[in-house]
């Protein structure tokens, strides 16, 4: 099946592709330009996502229930805003990021565990009640 999906999306890419207009930036010629890595203070914070991941299970201890849930989303999000402001504007301009992706990702993720949820209920009532699938 996942062969078939494959062969499938390759087709409708590549049909999809064809029919695209080439781009501008394309036609520009092709300078030399010095590589470099702008913007190392995010190794800093990919570490600390890492850190807090790992703090989750071995640190936080499992008393605080939801409360560590809420930690490690804070600790998160504040790694991320730290990320936002301390990236130049012009890094993330001349690598053309922009959210869209990551709301699209978001939207299908919550439609995920929005199902999941009532599957989830069922397998906990059953096995409360000692009954299998």
């Amino acid at each position: 099946m996942n062969g078939a999906l494959l062969v499938i999306f390759y087709l409708i890419d590549s049909f999809i592709h064809s029919r695209e207009k080439k781009t501008a930036h394309l036609d520009k010629p092709v300078g030399r330009e010095r590589f470099a890595v702008n913007g190392m203070i995010n190794v800093l914070f990919l570490l600390g996502v890492l850190a807090t991941v790992y703090s989750y299970g071995a640190i936080f201890p499992k008393s605080w229930g939801y409360w560590r849930d809420a930690a490690q989303i804070v600790i998160m999000a504040a790694l991320a805003w730290l990320s936002m402001k301390t990236t130049p504007r012009g890094i993330r301009a001349k690598n053309e990021f922009f959210y869209a992706p990551l709301k699209e990702v978001a939207i299908i993720y919550a439609a995920i565990f929005a199902c999941m949820i009532p599957a989830l209920n069922i397998l906990e009532y059953k096995a409360s009640q000692g009954k299998s699938t």
